[in-house]
């Protein structure tokens, strides 16, 4: 089978803070949504229902922009959880009582993290490209 390398996208859907009243507070939403159009530079993206079905989510792991070293939470230590649902990836993470989680909380209540992104590697004989003749533009499902 063959595989690409890490891909990365950028979702502007529902992200919120949760636990408000508690002392271990949450943050979560939706890392895709199925069915949604995205723009990915050079073409458009849309993610089936059913595209994560065979997905290995045994051990995922909830960062920061992408960085291995700003941990949110993990499904292995059960800080944090991910399932597919009827709308899309979601995602639930407890956030960590450190410098960092503070930062993010005063951030997260500020607005000014409002998106989450995902990355994930895929067989590619799993896409499928077509034109769209209207936009002109690619569209990969």
């Amino acid at each position: 089978m063959a595989q690409t390398a890490k891909e990365v996208r950028t979702c502007a859907g529902e992200l919120r803070m949760s636990g408000m009243d508690k002392p271990k507070k949450r943050v979560e939403g939706y890392a895709l949504m199925w069915g949604v159009r995205y723009s990915v530079g050079w073409f458009d993206e849309i993610i089936q229902e059913g595209a994560l079905n065979a997905a290995n989510m045994s051990d995922v792991r909830i960062l920061f922009n992408h960085d291995p070293n700003m941990i949110i939470g993990r499904t292995a230590s059960g800080t944090a959880e991910v399932r597919l649902d009827n709308k899309g990836l979601f995602f639930s993470a407890e956030i960590p009582d450190s410098p960092f989680g503070q930062n993010l909380i005063a951030s997260l209540e500020r607005g000014d993290i409002t998106q989450a992104s995902w990355a994930f590697d895929i067989n590619t004989n799993g896409d499928k490209w077509v034109y769209d003749q209207e936009k002109q533009r690619d569209v990969r499902t």
